[in-house]
């Protein structure tokens, strides 16, 4: 499922996260698509807080190490890549086939972004990365993906990186309960 609103800055964002090539995609939605994904506030300011700090992230790894690559597991409409790149960084973004292919319609693949169409919990990207890399000390990110998932295919998913050398992993978690109180004043 390609979620419109992950990424997109808007109203609600704009303190936190302002992400000018969100705002460009927004208007290539279809308006019934934007209105189906309708979003609470609290729900906006999570995503907005979530890419954030990833953008932290991904700057201070780029600060450290410039030669350095970075690998978004589920990027769906993620613009992150315009956000934060410095010129020179090899990025990759891997989601199922047929976002990728929604993805490309709607933001072409950039010079050193490469869309990679598969499943990010098999091993096939990661080797393709490695092949074109090799050495190259990588940041996988995983904001707002693991909470789709159980645990074990998580611990899976992580325990399989660990395989391939120079990586670093950031990802966010949900909370796995949210009493009703909380739910019926914050997510609504």
């Amino acid at each position: 499922d390609v979620a419109p609103s992950r990424g997109l800055g808007d109203v609600y964002k704009r303190q936190i996260l302002y992400d000018k090539k969100a705002l460009e995609l927004k208007k290539k939605l279809p308006s019934d698509l934007i209105k189906q994904n309708m979003q609470s506030q609290y729900t906006l300011l999570a995503s907005a807080s979530r890419s954030a700090n990833m953008d932290r992230i991904i700057r201070t790894f780029l600060e450290r190490r410039p030669d350095g690559v970075i690998v978004q597991l589920g990027c769906g409409l993620e613009t992150t890549y315009h956000r934060c790149d410095n010129g020179k960084t090899h990025w990759y973004a891997v989601d199922l086939p047929h976002v990728i292919e929604y993805r490309r319609g709607l933001l072409p693949e950039p010079e050193r972004e490469l869309y990679i169409s598969g499943d990010a919990f098999a091993k096939d990207w990661i080797k393709k990365v490695r092949n074109d890399v090799l050495d190259a000390p990588i940041l996988v990110t995983a904001g707002g993906l693991f909470h789709y998932f159980e645990e074990h295919k998580v611990i899976a998913l992580l325990r399989m990186i660990g395989q391939f050398g120079n990586m670093e992993v950031v990802f966010d978690l949900s909370l796995i309960h949210i009493s009703e109180p909380t739910r019926r004043s914050y997510i609504s």
